[in-house]
């Protein structure tokens, strides 16, 4: 009962910065996966298409593309995303998108570009629509919900808590907004995210026994866009 009432206060802590970012800026958010909720799954055609940052296809703006911004923005001093790959390795090549990315496999509307995610400086960086790599790289996508996962492990998930929801932090925070937070919310800020990250490292176990057993859900198949 301890445990579940402290992840409880953390949630309800997280939903004070949530409101209070948005009161601010009202951030752009379609169907963002939220952390403990539901995971994206891909392959690419060829395994080293992970390495290159991912864009919208058609571009964005005035001859340019960019990531998707459905994702936490939390400062890069914070969470340290930039130069790093959004990825998790699972088995046969599938990977598993961090949470803490978001949403930037945007379904049939991705493409690569030649510049890394090493290379990677700031996740608001606009490129030129020519810098595009290829197109619909992505060969298999799978949306897998929770509760998929939950079946798959005999009923059972050690964070799922029906009482609890899971939501988003703020996506629009900036190092002058973090500098303005208490001690004491920047300190549950930061147990929030790593309660989100032991709610995926179960995720990731559970799913890379379905990708070892070849049980991947059919049901939770993303219909790709014909190349």
């Amino acid at each position: 009962m301890e445990i579940v009432m402290k992840k409880k206060n953390v949630i309800l802590l997280a939903t004070s910065i949530l409101l209070g970012t948005m009161a601010c800026d009202e951030p752009h958010v379609l169907n963002t996966p939220d952390p403990g909720v539901h995971v994206y799954v891909i392959k690419f055609d060829k395994p080293e298409y992970k390495e290159h940052i991912m864009v919208y296809a058609d571009g964005f703006g005035e001859g340019t593309t960019r990531l998707c911004n459905e994702r936490l923005a939390l400062p890069d001093s914070v969470i340290h995303l930039c130069g790093k790959s959004p990825y998790i390795e699972l088995p046969d090549n599938y990977l598993l998108v961090d949470w803490k990315w978001g949403r930037i496999y945007y379904q049939n509307e991705e493409a690569i570009i030649r510049s890394k995610w090493s290379e990677l400086k700031a996740a608001d960086t606009l490129w030129p629509r020519s810098e595009i790599y290829v197109k619909y790289p992505v060969s298999e996508a799978y949306c897998i919900s929770r509760e998929v996962i939950k079946d798959y492990n005999n009923g059972f998930l050690q964070y799922y808590d029906t009482d609890s929801t899971f939501i988003r932090l703020g996506w629009n925070v900036s190092d002058q907004n973090w500098a303005t937070y208490s001690e004491g919310l920047k300190a549950s800020t930061l147990e929030y995210l790593a309660l989100c990250d032991s709610v995926q490292a179960e995720f990731v176990e559970i799913i890379t026994r379905m990708i070892q057993d070849g049980n991947l859900p059919n049901e939770s198949r993303i219909e790709l866009k014909r190349k």
